[in-house]
């Protein structure tokens, strides 16, 4: 089994495989009709695509920033997901920000069907 997480169960060896970054993207189109964010508190003009995890029920925490903690409370919840293909498909058609690693999107980074957005 491969996890992307820590283990809080002692009983099971674990062993990092790699590492991997995430990453705020949309699709060129979508940030042409609603705008580019320019600081994390313009996320709460925009649709948000969450990931939900599906054991403990909550929310994945968007990199906003201990300044900005406050905003992720506030982020709209246009669309949630308990895995990433739905939420790659759902930027990729342009409904919307999600929060997302590197290695499931590179190809729609590389041909441009998606974008970073606020990177600092």
């Amino acid at each position: 089994m491969v996890r992307f997480a820590d283990v809080d169960d002692s009983r099971l060896m674990t062993r990092a495989l790699g590492s991997y970054l995430r990453c705020l993207v949309a699709a060129p189109a979508y940030l042409a009709a609603r705008g580019v964010p320019r600081i994390p508190d313009d996320l709460k003009a925009h649709a948000c695509l969450l990931h939900k995890f599906p054991t403990s029920r909550k929310f994945e925490r968007w990199p906003l920033g201990p300044e900005h903690a406050g905003i992720a409370a506030e982020l709209p919840r246009t669309a949630v997901a308990s895995t990433l293909d739905p939420l790659i498909c759902m930027a990729e058609q342009g409904l919307g920000i999600a929060y997302l690693p590197d290695f499931a999107i590179a190809r729609q980074l590389r041909e441009g069907i998606l974008v970073t957005v606020l990177d600092d």
